[in-house]
């Protein structure tokens, strides 16, 4: 089926460059709408992506055999929050699915904001944050909705996918997502060990 391959690749990319200009379109009308202009880069990088690929499955022949007796994989949805595996170090960073490819997704790493294309195998649920020692007070930096940037703040309070953040100079508090906020390292020793000497 190569030439069934290489239709669905150019049915993809027609699909993402379809949702590309209404992206475009919704930022004429909206310019300082930041979360459609982050969807506007993540759909352009994907494109690039997509293309890169369409040529490889090309000169390859767009030969895959899927092993017989494999477990059957979840299926993700664009938009869904899961664990990817970062090929630069191998580790599993959390992720959320921004589009789907021929043979895997693409993600963006939840906090880092970089994209990258992972197999089906690279993919598993999410998991929440470990905030076992955040308490209020805690120093943090934490990414500021406005402009999509690390900032430092303190948390607020702790609640079950987000928190309570108050960034330096800012009256107003903020709700950020646990995986866009970072401990300031060595905040939680520094404050035990103020706690002890006290």
């Amino acid at each position: 089926g190569r030439r069934r391959r290489r239709a669905t690749m150019a049915e993809k990319l027609a699909e993402y460059r379809q949702q590309l200009a209404q992206v475009e379109a919704a930022i004429a009308n909206d310019p300082d709408n930041l979360e459609w202009i982050k969807l506007r880069d993540d759909l352009i990088e994907v494109i690039e992506l997509t293309s890169e690929i369409a040529e490889t499955a090309e000169s390859a022949g767009g030969s895959s055999a899927i092993g017989g007796g494999a477990v059957p994989l979840k299926k993700w949805a664009v938009g869904e929050r899961c664990q990817a595996i970062f090929e630069q170090d191998g580790q599993w960073y959390n992720a959320k699915i921004v589009a789907l490819s021929e043979d895997g997704y693409f993600v963006t790493y939840l906090g880092f904001g970089n994209t990258a294309q992972v197999d089906f195998t690279e993919v598993r649920p999410y998991v929440r944050p470990d905030t076992s020692s955040w308490v209020p007070g805690l120093e943090c930096s934490a990414v500021h909705a406005s402009d999509g940037r690390w900032y430092e703040g303190s948390l607020l309070e702790l609640r079950e996918g987000s928190a309570i953040v108050r960034f330096q100079g800012e009256t107003e508090t903020a709700e950020v997502e646990l995986d866009f906020i970072r401990p300031k390292v060595g905040a939680s020793a520094e404050r035990k060990r103020k706690a002890a000497a006290a």
